[in-house]
Order: structure tokens, then C-alpha cells, then sequence
């Protein structure tokens, strides 16, 4: 190595040596575990509390979500009347499209996903001479809510996202309407918009994995790596 390469690589030892030093996580980060994994999981952060905390989740949070499988082809006509509109709503802001008899499940695929918002189309073959319609959102909570409908007459099948919810929706239709994350944490309620949370303990990141389960949140301190941090400085400034 060059001399001028060798001097390079010491200033840059040197620093991350520095940011070790003064960096509190370096001698004895907080280390958390969780007693049921398979309904929550946690990491840390800096600020994490050692401590014990009971959490309890009872609704995972979901993105909007709507499967139409009751196409004879990958490119079938919807079923829209001539001179109708179709309507998708984002997060409470609407898009319209006009519609007609020749419109297809692709032509509206294309058109959705296109938008670039937080929803998309797909269209899959599911049997033989048997495609679906999926759309659905791109992002979890009630805020990020995906729903549509058509101003007109609609025939069979009924593409909109009321029949797809309705109590008995039509063969082969099915979906749900995005929804929020509900848990406690020590007897607290909470409900966000995602799974992943971190503003709910200081220093603590909670990954929600399922519904219906309970979980131990334990945070200890982490290994003492203060010899260790101290000795690597003092190798690089030497």
C-alpha cells in the first residue's frame, strides 16, 4: 500500500474507534427477548429500559384486500353497463375511470395500477378457463383503506369492494377492508397502523407476527464490552 493509502486507513481506524468511545451502546447495550415469538418479537434501540412488559395482541394491522375469481379469461369483460364510471378510493382521496360493456378486468387492471397510489391489481389464473381479479392495497390501516365501486349498472360478476365484504358476497368473491393493529402493553390499549412499532416504549421496536396471543417482554443489560472498546481505541491512535 502507498504511504498516502496507509495514512488513509488509520484516520478512518481512528474514527470508528472514536464513535465507539463515545457511543453508550458500545460497552453494554440493553438486550431483549420475548417469550412468545411466534406472536410478537422485539428488538432494541437506544434508550431501552431494563424491565418486564406483558403484551397482549388481539388484531393484526391488514392492507386492503379484494380477489374476484370468476373469469372465464385473463382478458373478460368486467361486466360494466355503457356509460358508467368507476370509482376507487384511496385513503379518502377518489380516482374515476370511464367505463362500458368492452371494458376488461385488464384494461381496469392496467388502469389501477398505473395510478401509482397505494393500491394495485393483479390478475391470476386460479383453474382451467378460471382467472381472478385481485386489488388490494399497498399499505396497512384503516387510514390506507381501498374502496371501489361503479355509478351504473353492474352485472354478474360484481366488482366492487361492498360486494366482496357483504355478509354473503357472490361465488367466488371474497376480501376485507384494511384494518389497524390493536394490543396492550401493560394493561394499555394502543392501535397502529402497522405491525412494526416503535413509539410505544422508548427504545423498544415491536414486530407483531399474530392475532389472539400473549407475550413476556424481557429487557437486560447486554455484556459488558467496555475493555474491549477502550483497548481497539487505544490500538488505533497508537
Amino acid at each position: 500500500l502507498s504511504l498516502r493509502r496507509q495514512r488513509q486507513m488509520c484516520i478512518r481506524d481512528s474514527q470508528t474507534a472514536l464513535q465507539a468511545v463515545e457511543n453508550p451502546l458500545s460497552y453494554s447495550a440493553a438486550v431483549a427477548s420475548s417469550s412468545n415469538e411466534s406472536a410478537v418479537k422485539v428488538t432494541t434501540t437506544t434508550g431501552a429500559n431494563i424491565g418486564s412488559h406483558q403484551i397482549t395482541v388481539s388484531q393484526l394491522a391488514k392492507p386492503a384486500q379484494y380477489i374476484f375469481n370468476n373469469f372465464g379469461s385473463s382478458n373478460a369483460n368486467v361486466g360494466f353497463a355503457n356509460a358508467s364510471q368507476f370509482d376507487l378510493t384511496i385513503a379518502g382521496s377518489t380516482s374515476s375511470l370511464a367505463v362500458s360493456s368492452t371494458t376488461t378486468i385488464g384494461d381496469l387492471s392496467t388502469w389501477i395500477n398505473g395510478l401509482g397510489l397505494g393500491v394495485s391489481a393483479s390478475i391470476t389464473q386460479t383453474a382451467s378457463n378460471q382467472y381472478a381479479l385481485m386489488i388490494q392495497g399497498t399499505q396497512s390501516g384503516v387510514a390506507n383503506n381501498v374502496t371501489f365501486g361503479v355509478r351504473g349498472a353492474l352485472t354478474n360478476p360484481p366488482v366492487s369492494s361492498a360486494a366482496a365484504v357483504a355478509p354473503s358476497p357472490a361465488a367466488n368473491t371474497s376480501g376485507n377492508q384494511a384494518q389497524d393493529a390493536s394490543f396492550t402493553l401493560d394493561n394499555v390499549s394502543f392501535s397502529r397502523t402497522t405491525n412494526i412499532i416503535s413509539d410505544v416504549h422508548p427504545g423498544l421496536i415491536l414486530n407483531l407476527v399474530s392475532s389472539g396471543s400473549a407475550a413476556t417482554i424481557n429487557v437486560a443489560n447486554g455484556p459488558d464490552n467496555g475493555q474491549e472498546v477502550i483497548k481497539s481505541f487505544i490500538t488505533a491512535f497508537n
